[in-house]
């Protein structure tokens, strides 16, 4: 009887309770013919809300999520790009900083300032993760660095110069400007300068004589550089000389400066002495623009005597010097034009 009385009193408290619940989700609903337009419960004026409000997330830090890069993680930077810094676990460490004058940023807390123009993002992470454990801000910090405006105006000057490098331009610069800065033409520079642009049409390729720009600076010849450009001086063109000579090698044909035969054996610092050249039955070895090959006899013996006119060697051109009272064969040629960078294959030479 007890059971049966405590079961019946159970059973009277639960509808009760379902009773309350019930009016009070009668008083959550919106009037009728009224939507409810929130996502929990209708509360009407006056009435306390059955359910907390939704709490929008704020963000307290900025985060790498939150940033958009500006440019790729091979970017070069620049001055005046704008960098986002992030450490994890140093949320104090985090801020946007811009590129100064002299190429570095400044980093909270951090009394070396960092250099950041002529160096990619991952090599500014690799520098602020190296000094904050040298000043013993942290033992394995995890770093980022993220381009998150460009504002420098970069040229990347590269080819045939003296110092290939990156040129901030600060203002429009001419063409021969940017390449006196890269320390002007190198040793083996050519005749030809190629200017690459990117457009919405994709890399637009304009090629300038460098002959003509030195000799007549006409500011129509001497393009305007903005930035975002890159400049290459192509490579002169080689002429070899091989065989019985005392340094055989590969030598640039520069701009109004002919290579011809004599010219060609005083870069090869002459015959050699340990085995006598076959100065009479020499070649020049002329590759023609169908890629067939022609040999052109030469006697050094007449051309050093000037009882015979010194020959202008073109482009791509091989002087072969062979040895004396002997026939050269073929892997022994081959071996004397690998040592000048070529590959020179079936020419004869007479004895």
């Amino acid at each position: 009887m007890r059971i049966r009385a405590g079961a019946a009193a159970g059973a009277l408290a639960l509808l009760c309770l379902l009773g309350l619940a019930g009016a009070a989700w009668a008083q959550a609903l919106p009037p009728q013919g009224q939507a409810n337009p929130y996502p929990y419960p209708y509360r009407p004026s006056g009435a306390g809300s059955p359910l907390p409000l939704p709490r929008a997330e704020t963000p307290t830090a900025m985060s790498p999520d939150m940033v958009v890069p500006a440019a790729p993680d091979n970017y070069v930077i620049g001055r005046d790009d704008l960098l986002s810094i992030f450490v994890y676990q140093m949320p104090e460490l985090t801020a946007q900083v811009r590129v100064n004058a002299d190429g570095y940023v400044a980093v909270p807390y951090l009394q070396k300032e960092l250099a950041a123009s002529g160096h990619t993002a991952p090599e500014v992470r690799a520098e602020l993760q190296w000094e904050l454990v040298r000043e013993g801000l942290a033992r394995s910090p995890i770093a980022r660095v993220i381009v998150a405006q460009v504002e420098s105006r970069p040229i990347v000057v590269a080819g045939a110069v003296r110092y290939p490098e990156v040129i901030q331009a600060a203002r429009p610069m001419r063409l021969l400007e940017v390449l006196s800065r890269a320390g002007g033409l190198g040793q083996n520079s050519g005749t030809t300068v190629l200017v690459s642009e990117n457009t919405r049409d994709g890399v637009v390729t304009q090629s300038y004589d460098v002959t003509r720009l030195l000799q007549d600076p006409n500011p129509g010849d001497d393009p305007e550089l903005i930035g975002g450009e890159t400049v290459r001086v192509v490579p002169a063109r080689l002429v070899y000389a091989v065989g019985a000579l005392q340094r055989p090698g590969a030598f640039p044909v520069r701009p109004g400066d002919p290579v011809t035969v004599l010219k060609a054996l005083a870069l090869a610092r002459g015959f050699s002495t340990a085995t006598p050249a076959n100065k009479g039955h020499s070649e020049i070895i002329h590759t023609r623009r169908d890629g067939q090959r022609v040999e052109i006899p030469v006697n050094l013996n007449k051309i050093l005597k000037h009882q015979a006119p010194d020959r202008t060697l073109l482009a791509g051109d091989v002087l072969y010097v062979p040895e004396s009272g002997t026939r050269k064969i073929l892997t022994q040629a081959l071996a004397d034009a690998a040592q000048a960078g070529i590959l020179i294959i079936g020419y004869r030479v007479p004895f």
